[in-house]
């Protein structure tokens, strides 16, 4: 989670600066500045919470063995994460031009900001949904999450349609070369639409400690990523690209979405789905 909130703290940092900012020096100061105080202020808030919840009575290595066989599957889900948000640059570098790389690169900026309420609500109710599960309230969690989603989605929807109808407009701002990213970002967009839509998945299932569900999913979306880019972007550009993003997105949120209504009986999403009674709470 720190690790998205990092992203998107950077995402807007270069667009209120990026006037400014135009060398890349400059640039990558900025980004080590914002990642250095999204360490600092997470730093603290961990030492605040640990001194909170752990008992003074756990030895300090028992505490250290603890959180370290929890955090191991956070850590191979951010590596994976931090991999496939570089795929779709990386092939276009390989299969496509610089005019192309250039504009998918600032399409997908502006499209990254369309989960931002998404991550704002996610980062608020993750410890709501870790008591909710470890008291065993799952018809109580079922009821926030679908609430949760309504709003995501509510707050969502209109930048989606601001970036599908004014696309080009939008990208027109950083430069007119830059209007023929206007159905990538469209696509881009219409893909976070249903990220939205099927709501708080990997929060669900990262605090009922099935981070490696998560990471199949993710895992899953890179295929999509890397074979969907391979077959459009040398003909697509930029667009294709989008396209292998936004299939990548859709995937691993379907995948996520069906570990959740499978292994936990609770579906975030605003998609009306069965889900057996069979298996209790």
């Amino acid at each position: 989670m720190l690790v998205e909130v990092k992203h998107h703290q950077n995402v807007v940092l270069a667009m209120l600066l990026a006037p400014s900012l135009v060398a890349p020096v400059p640039m990558m100061m900025a980004t080590v500045a914002a990642g250095a105080v999204a360490y600092l202020v997470g730093r603290a808030i961990l030492n605040a919470k640990l001194r909170e919840l752990l008992p003074e009575s756990i030895e300090k290595k028992q505490q250290v063995r603890i959180w370290l066989r929890e955090a191991i599957p956070f850590m191979g889900l951010g590596l994976i994460t931090v991999a496939n948000n570089r795929i779709e640059m990386l092939l276009l570098g390989a299969l496509s031009s610089p005019s192309e790389t250039g504009i998918f690169h600032v399409a997908s900026r502006l499209a990254d900001l369309c989960p931002l309420v998404l991550y704002a609500f996610n980062t608020a109710a993750a410890p709501h949904f870790s008591e909710l599960l470890a008291s065993g309230q799952r018809d109580v969690l079922r009821q926030h999450v679908k609430r949760i989603t309504g709003l995501i989605f509510l707050a969502t929807t209109p930048v989606v349609f601001a970036y599908v109808t004014f696309g080009s407009s939008l990208l027109g701002l950083f430069g007119p070369e830059f209007r023929g990213g206007a159905g990538a970002l469209a696509c881009l967009a219409l893909a976070q639409l249903f990220n939205a839509a099927t709501g708080s998945v990997a929060t669900v299932l990262n605090m009922a400690g099935k981070a490696n569900a998560t990471s199949v999913g993710i895992a899953a979306g890179i295929v999509v990523n890397i074979v969907v880019g391979v077959l459009l972007i040398p003909t697509q550009g930029a667009f294709g690209a989008a396209c292998a993003g936004g299939a990548a997105l859709v995937t691993w949120n379907g995948v996520l979405l069906y570990f959740c209504v499978k292994e936990l009986r609770i579906n975030p999403s605003i998609i009306p789905l069965p889900i057996r009674d069979d298996v209790g709470n």
